[in-house]
């Protein structure tokens, strides 16, 4: 998971590629994904908010099962801090923010609309990533 992400060109669009030549075929105007688009752009964004936290962070596992998995980078320096939660299941799943989040009282949900005070619902097959900041 650390690293530099990278997006190789039609990747958004969901152009497959394959072995030479044909790893570099042309845009698929008017053929595009807009649902892989529109990811494409919301994971954009969140690594924008978190740019600290995702590009510096150090990574640790909070709680990894079968089901689930949710993960933290935390840039030790600023103290912001990043914890992913995926759904890998096929129900809808609801986590308690002061069991993956401790006494922490400012953070940003970032993707959830529906939240509940100190619940965070996760679709099947889904992610949320909460934004922890230091003040």
């Amino acid at each position: 998971l650390p690293g530099i992400p990278c997006i190789y060109y039609g990747d958004e669009a969901g152009q497959e590629g394959y072995k030479d030549p044909f790893n570099r075929r042309t845009y698929p105007w008017g053929n595009e994904d807009k649902n892989l688009i529109r990811f494409t752009c919301e994971l954009g964004q969140i690594r924008q908010k978190c740019r600290g936290a995702l590009a510096k962070g150090d990574i640790s596992f909070i709680d990894v099962t079968g089901d689930y998995c949710i993960f933290r980078r935390e840039d030790m320096k600023t103290g912001e801090a990043a914890v992913v939660y995926l759904n890998k299941s096929h129900r809808s799943k609801t986590f308690m923010l002061h069991e993956t989040l401790g006494d922490c009282r400012h953070y940003e949900v970032l993707r959830d609309h529906s939240r509940d005070s100190g619940k965070l619902q996760v679709a099947p097959f889904d992610y949320e990533v909460v934004l922890v900041k230091q003040l």
